[in-house]
């Protein structure tokens, strides 16, 4: 039978992740239900009146109040993602996935019957909530039931996801925009989430989660499963091991800082009424005290640097990726895409659909097709290789619609907005989900994706915020701030964004856990996973040894190593 750890994506793996994508659709359908319904809801541009208690639209007059409206979603994804963190740790992320939904149930139902702005920012700001908490969980969910190899496409599904519900939001817009029938926009998020939450308990429980619990013959099930068809005891040992690695390095860590007496509680904990005086002061492997060990770290001690590991580097590529992402601009397209296009066709807004809505849904579908394009180049090229790529293209994009807006040459603004958006999916878009779960040990992944949603998310409230008062001000010229920022991203990419693709995390994490550094050089760099089973073909471990990477020891000389 091959090896488990070289296949690439089976049938049952498909599977769980089109239900974990369900939470991502449901995301992009939340994002995009406020763009071409906007006019209407914001302006009441085809009339005020009264269906029953239910008003024709909820008139708000101030732009930045509407920033408010839709920027609040990204205030619920903040809460979800930190409200999930406790969950995920106690339950796991089958449990997240399934039971968050019902908050697309429970949102939908205060924004369809909607009569206030009040009533509608809470009801933004609950499917806020089930939509933090699908993409804190599903991103590295979907990296623990995969293969580096099949990391690649199901990763990129995920964004695929989003975009598609981008773009049949739109599309379904284009003919429920006018009142009241944009109701039932929001009314459907509802029903995606009933269907996540009635389909993900056919699912399977992440197999390293599982692990990072003890419950081994759990794992080894869920692991068949994702694995059907292929021999799963070596990849069964390499995570077992790599776990034990984590939970020891926590123990060793504790005891190296001093912390002798938490050190020496948790190795009582297992040992209760024996005597561990020898063992403590020897600080052997503690391998059956560590299956008991619960050592996940939490946000503030990844912040304070109270790891095992230094994870200063790891930190703060995740945290400024995802921030990059969202100052990118591609939210002010998303949000205000119609509005923005708007300006060069001057259409009448109360003749839906118009030219507007039409090319905004466009642009969804453009989006949709350079995901896959994106996808595809995520099997050839390198991560840092697409986000350079990506951002540089963005920022040249932008660069063009500034004069087309200037000189009002519509053409040259809907082509560049098409671009913008298009080139967005093929790095900025998927990637930066992907860092938490590529670049960080399993003690930490829970941590490190909370507080990389949590940026990601307060900058996407700050964009749908700012972006009308900064659209006021600098006029023509708004996209200048989104250019510069692009450059700024792909400079940070190059200097410090170390390559993940097809690399064993561990061997990620052993070779940058040495504090903030530059990445240039070839002693930052890995081999794929494919090398690295070719050489495991030539090399035949000691009895008991583990089939993981060998060590990477780089040189840290230059580098603080000591985490504050």
């Amino acid at each position: 039978m091959v090896d488990s750890r070289t296949v690439g994506i089976t049938k049952y793996q498909a599977f769980c992740a089109l239900l974990a994508a369900i939470g991502s659709f449901n995301f992009g359908w939340n994002i995009g239900s406020v763009n071409i319904p906007g006019d209407v809801l914001q302006n009441c541009v085809t009339g005020r009146e009264y269906y029953g208690p239910f008003p024709s639209c909820i008139d708000v007059s101030s732009g930045t109040i509407w920033g408010i409206i839709v920027g609040c979603y990204a205030l619920g994804m903040l809460g979800g993602a930190i409200i999930s963190n406790v969950f995920i740790d106690r339950r796991g992320y089958k449990f997240v996935l399934s039971w968050f939904a019902l908050c697309n149930v429970a949102g939908a139902l205060l924004l369809s019957l909607t009569t206030s702005v009040a009533q509608f920012i809470i009801g933004r700001i609950v499917v806020g909530i089930a939509a933090g908490a699908a993409n804190n969980a599903l991103s590295t969910y979907v990296s623990d039931m995969t293969t580096p190899r099949g990391r690649n496409i199901l990763g990129g599904g995920v964004q695929f996801a989003c975009n598609f519900g981008i773009m049949l939001d739109n599309a379904i817009a284009l003919g429920l925009a006018p009142s009241p029938r944009w109701r039932i926009i929001f009314a459907l998020t509802g029903v995606f989430g009933l269907i996540n939450f009635v389909l993900f308990p056919f699912a399977s429980e992440s197999p390293k989660w599982l692990i990072s619990k003890g419950r081994y013959e759990e794992a080894r099930e869920s692991l068949a499963h994702f694995r059907k068809g292929a021999e799963i005891e070596a990849e069964f040992e390499d995570m077992i091991q790599a776990n034990k690695e984590n939970k020891k390095r926590t123990e060793d860590w504790l005891i190296s800082k001093g912390r002798y007496e938490e050190a020496r509680v948790s190795l009582d904990k297992f040992r209760k009424g024996a005597y561990i005086d020898d063992e403590f002061n020897e600080m052997v492997r503690l391998d059956k005290a560590s299956k008991e060990l619960t050592n996940d770290v939490n946000i503030l001690q990844l912040l304070r640097g109270q790891t095992p590991d230094n994870l200063r580097h790891q930190l703060m590529c995740v945290s400024l990726l995802l921030f990059f992402q969202q100052f990118s601009g591609i939210n002010a397209v998303i949000f205000y895409s119609t509005s923005i296009i708007n300006k060069s066709t001057g259409g009448d807004s109360a003749s839906i659909p118009t030219l507007a809505q039409i090319l905004a849904f466009l642009i969804s579908v453009a989006a949709l097709v350079f995901t896959v394009i994106g996808m595809g180049m995520g099997a050839y090229f390198g991560r840092r290789t697409l986000l350079i790529f990506s951002h540089t293209a963005m920022a040249i994009f932008s660069g063009i619609i500034v004069p087309g807006t200037v000189r009002n040459v519509t053409a040259l603004v809907v082509v560049a907005v098409f671009c913008f958006n298009a080139f967005f999916n093929v790095g900025v878009g998927p990637i930066p989900w992907a860092t938490a779960g590529e670049m960080t040990p399993r003690y930490a992944m829970t941590a490190m994706s909370g507080i990389g949603t949590g940026i990601g998310y307060v900058s996407t409230f700050a964009i749908g915020v700012i972006f009308p008062a900064i659209n006021n001000w600098w006029g023509n010229y708004t996209f200048l701030f989104f250019l510069c920022w692009n450059i700024a991203a792909a400079i940070f990419v190059y200097m410090f964004v170390p390559e993940t693709r097809d690399r064993p995390i561990e061997e990620t994490v052993r070779l940058h856990s040495c504090g903030i550094h530059a990445v240039l050089g070839s002693k930052w760099s890995t081999a794929p996973i494919e090398e690295e089973r070719d050489s495991e073909l030539n090399y035949a471990p000691e009895d008991g040894a583990s089939l993981l990477a060998d060590e990477v020891e780089p040189d840290c000389s230059s580098v603080k190593t000591e985490a504050k």
